[in-house]
């Protein structure tokens, strides 16, 4: 006992260092747990403010999904190991089995291949392991919309984190399964038969894409008059623009209806356009119409009048049905 006592004071200094420095140590790893809860607790009250219906937190997973009416709790499982099993794939660098979870449209609109989809999303969300939570954003039949939160380890990182946010969408198969649209894409539509005709002017709706923020649509204009026609004629601020059936418009976004060179379809020929426009996904809201607000019904005539200062007034606003 004497040796013990003796030892402690010969090296006291040294020992209470240490016994500082494990306190110390305990003391910061308590922080960084309360930092973290902290952070989770906020995120979680966050989310809730995008949707205020009732959450339910799968401990096992670190989920957090809106149980809503139209999600059955079958699906709101499958929809959760789905999103586990993409997110497992990508933390383990495993990129063949998450690019072949996508959708065959996504894989189409987005990412080509899988070295695409590796330098253009795994490489920039995965760069460490990453947790993340999930909360129910839109549903409609099939297609199931989630915000997801992507961040790194907080105890890793010091407390700081930088979190990432995309909206995936989850798309029902034939077989029950789901595959995924990811980084703000929901879904694409492509159409039959729905054309709208006015004097000899035919408008051809293709497909349409679907993000988060925008929605793109791919039309073809065939011109089966003797004229070349104008499709963005200069009187009006927008010459195209969406519709919806709460009678709100949604202006061209980065295209060539953006910009001032002049639009022209030859006569007897035809014009492929692929166009976005600024409508975030609503569910809500209903595009019924794509509006051409001054086509030229006769370039030649038209520039004649121009050149001489005059008013031209053979043009017009064509409605163009989009259902």
């Amino acid at each position: 006992m004497h040796k013990i006592i003796r030892y402690f004071y010969e090296n006291k200094i040294i020992i209470l260092r240490i016994i500082s420095g494990i306190i110390l140590f305990f003391i910061i790893i308590q922080l960084l747990n309360n930092m973290y809860k902290t952070r989770q607790k906020q995120l979680s009250e966050d989310m809730n403010n995008i949707d205020s219906r009732n959450s339910t937190i799968d401990n096992y997973s670190d989920y957090i999904i809106t149980q809503k009416n139209n999600i059955s709790e079958s699906d709101s499982d499958i929809i959760k190991s789905t999103m586990e099993e993409f997110v497992n794939y990508c933390n383990e660098n495993e990129i063949e089995k998450a690019y072949n979870m996508l959708t065959d449209e996504c894989k189409e609109i987005l990412y080509k291949d899988i070295e695409i989809f590796y330098d253009n999303y795994v490489s920039n969300i995965f760069t460490e392991k990453k947790y993340y939570t999930m909360q129910a954003w839109s549903t409609q039949e099939d297609v199931n919309t989630f915000l997801i939160n992507y961040e790194g380890d907080i105890l890793a990182n010091g407390g700081k984190n930088e979190i990432i946010q995309e909206y995936d969408t989850f798309i029902k198969q034939s077989d029950n399964t789901y595959k995924i649209n990811i980084n703000n894409y929901i879904y694409s539509e492509n159409f039959e038969n729905l054309i709208t005709e006015v004097d000899k002017i035919k408008f051809e709706i293709i497909s349409m894409d679907v993000f988060k923020d925008y929605v793109e649509y791919e039309f073809r204009i065939y011109n089966q008059s003797e004229d070349d026609i104008l499709l963005n004629g200069d009187k009006y601020r927008k010459s195209i623009y969406l519709l919806g059936n709460n009678d709100a418009t949604y202006s061209s976004i980065n295209s060539e209806f953006n910009e001032k060179d002049e639009i022209i379809v030859k006569a007897n020929n035809s014009k492929k356009f692929k166009v976005r426009f600024n409508k975030v996904y609503n569910t809500s809201i209903t595009i019924k119409k794509m509006i051409f607000n001054d086509i030229v019904f006769n370039y030649e005539e038209y520039e004649e009048n121009k050149q001489m200062g005059n008013e031209y007034e053979n043009r017009g606003k064509i409605e163009v049905n989009l259902f």
